[in-house]
This record gives structure tokens, sequence and C-alpha cells, in this order.
């Protein structure tokens, strides 16, 4: 989560959803940055349990003390917060105050930094009434001789394995621990090839996702408007400069068969974690017989990119692209979920 401009030396709160049960907007890992000049950024929820974080936050910023504020919109109470917005579920929110001793956000940006996944350990409750463990952060990577890595040992490879956050009960010298398991994943790099006119409808889009975005086309037919949140701008020639990692994903959009044969040849070796060809099944046929690609190459290639949502315009060619990617990285499966059994999430996990 970035810092907010000029709000240096403001006591700040941090918001985490540690637990969800039933139905919530958000999933395990949501956060918001509340500072004390009553400014804010992310969120817990579609909207409707941010005015009562933001009053807890000054409790909490006043007393210092971390807190665990349970959410129930199941009760049909009226006085309960949440009550009537249709959630129906239960959602636990850590807030905790931050200072110079509690670098978790630092924390946070070197694993985006880094492009490295990794697990967040964070005790949410304890048995010990005003337990100094208690919402103090870190990575299992970075302390190696913590005593709760040996006590969560199987946990902590089912989460990696899995890649699912959860909340774990512990028995730690005196006290009794519920720790919350974080899966904590780089954000989303996307590298869009092309120079042409549909690339700024997608470029818009995962800009307001909040993605990485680098752009590879030939700068001299680029148009400044709609570049404002291209964080890196290559020409074709500089595609080496890329390296991509299993959160990248690459598409290959420019209209020119030569120049999308160079990035699949580039996008086979390098093996990003996602890989879309705009184009035709029949195009695609032809780069498959000229490369003599193999059945398992040609399985890693999104061809035709995107969902079949019968999209027209440049800008619902776009949407259909970023629904794919979201499905392939968040695992869902592309159905209309009117016609998916059981809930919509998997219960404990983003």
């Amino acid at each position: 989560m970035a810092r907010a401009p000029g709000n240096e030396g403001l006591d700040r709160v941090l918001a985490t959803v540690v637990n969800v049960e039933d139905s919530s907007y958000r999933r395990i890992g949501a956060r918001m940055l509340i500072l004390e000049n009553g400014s804010w950024m992310g969120g817990i929820s579609g909207g409707c349990l941010e005015g009562d974080a933001l009053l807890q936050a000054k409790k909490v910023m006043l007393s210092g003390k971390p807190q665990v504020v349970t959410y129930d919109t199941r009760q049909r109470d009226s006085y309960q917060i949440g009550v009537g917005l249709g959630c129906e579920g239960r959602i636990d929110v850590l807030l905790q105050k931050l200072d110079a001793a509690d670098p978790v956000l630092d924390r946070l940006e070197v694993c985006l930094r880094l492009r490295e996944a990794g697990t967040l350990l964070t005790p949410i409750r304890s048995a010990l009434p005003h337990d100094d463990r208690i919402a103090r952060s870190f990575f299992a990577s970075e302390e190696p001789d913590h005593p709760l890595l040996a006590v969560l040992a199987e946990d902590l490879r089912r989460v990696a394995a899995t890649r699912r956050s959860e909340v774990v009960v512990a028995s730690l010298e005196d006290r009794g621990l519920e720790v919350l398991l974080e899966y904590v994943r780089p954000n989303l790099r996307v590298v869009v090839c092309g120079d042409n006119y549909d690339v700024y409808p997608l470029l818009a889009i995962c800009a307001e996702l909040g993605w990485e975005l680098t752009l590879v086309g030939k700068k001299r037919k680029l148009r400044k408007e709609g570049l404002e949140a291209v964080g890196r701008i290559l020409e074709p020639a500089e595609l080496p400069l890329l390296e991509p990692d299993p959160y990248t994903a690459v598409l290959a959009m420019s209209h020119d068969y030569e120049a999308d044969k160079r990035v699949l040849q580039y996008c086979l070796t390098h093996q990003p974690g996602y890989f879309g060809l705009l184009g035709p099944r029949k195009r695609f046929q032809r780069l498959i017989d000229e490369l003599n690609l193999s059945e398992a190459q040609v399985d890693r290639v999104h061809n035709p990119v995107g969902l079949h949502l019968g999209a027209a315009t440049p800008e619902e060619i776009a949407v259909a692209i970023v629904a794919e990617m979201v499905k392939h990285f968040r695992g869902g499966d592309g159905r209309s979920l009117k016609l998916k059994q059981g809930a919509i999430h998997r219960r404990g996990a983003e």
C-alpha cells in the first residue's frame, strides 16, 4: 500500500481484514490505511464499514493498543453495524497503530519490490492480556528463528502450497495465539506489446485496477494522452529488458505478424505467468507451424485472447482480456456467478 504524499508525521492506523465467515465484499488481507486527519486509502468492504472503521481507528490512535473489531452482518440487532447491508457475513478487522517500530508497510513494499511471494504472520489475538506479540507482523523468510515458525511449520507449508490465507491457533510458551497466515503476492505486472489505438482502453482498465504497466511499442506512434499510468515505455528492440516473472502478464497485440512472433518466441523462453495473443486461431496456427511449437507450448498461449463476452469494440475487447487475466491469476472459472453453486469465494481465502 502506497504512502500518502504530504502526510508524513501524522499518526496512522492500519485496518486489515483478518478473518471472514460466510459472505463479505472483501476477503482476508484487504487493507485500509487511516490517517489522523481523517483521510484514508484502500478499503475493507464495499463502503459500508469504512465509516465505523474511522471511528474505531481514532480510539486505537489514542490508546496505542491494537484492537480486533468484529462486524457481523448476519445479526438482526438494529444497533449492529452493517445490519441490512446484505453481505450476510462476519468480518474481523485488526486495527493497529503504526509507528517507527512497526515496519509492516515497509515489509509489504519490499515484497512488492522484490517480486517475491511470501507468508506474512500476524498474531491477532492472545490468551494473555496486553500481549506485546499482538499485531507485530513479520514474513516467515525474514525471521527463520522466530519461535512461531516451528509451531506453525505444517500450517506454513499448507498456506504456501495452496496460496490461500487462513487463521490458525498456536500454543506458544505460556499463551495461546490466534495467528493470521497471509499469503502475500506481488502486484500484477502487465506488459502490453502494441502501439495502435486499441491499447489505450486496455491500459486505462489495467491502471484503474492498480496493476503495474509497461508498454512496448514504437514511441513515435504513441500519443501522450492515456499513457499517464504507464510506468515504462520500451521500443520493440528493447523487449529483452522485460524479465517477466510468474506475476507478469504479457499481451501481444501489435497487429503485426512478425512483431507478434518475436514476442511469442521471447515469452516461450522466459515464461511469464500469462501470455495472451490477439488475433484469430488461423493466424496462431500459422505461428505454430512455422515455429514447430509443442503441445505444451501451445497450451501456454491464450489465443484468441480474452473471455467470450461477445465483445465488439476495442473497449469491450479490453474488458474481455482483463477479465481473462483476473480469472487466470485469481483461479476463477469464468462462469456466470448466477450458475455457480455454493459460495462465490473459497472460505477464508482471498
